[in-house]
């Protein structure tokens, strides 16, 4: 009997304009990249990353 491995979940992707608005959005707001991230629904260290 085989067995199939459970399906992994897709990586989301971002495009580049998103990932540069959030950057720019972190830069001159003065808002942490936290409080930003979260807004976004994307984990803070993917933010500081992109920076």
């Amino acid at each position: 009997m085989t067995t199939q491995p459970p399906n992994k979940p897709k990586r989301r992707t971002y495009s580049a304009e998103f990932k540069e608005l959030l950057v720019q959005e972190a830069e001159g707001s003065g808002r942490s990249i936290a409080s930003i991230a979260r807004d976004h629904g994307i984990n803070q260290n993917l933010l500081h990353n992109w920076k």
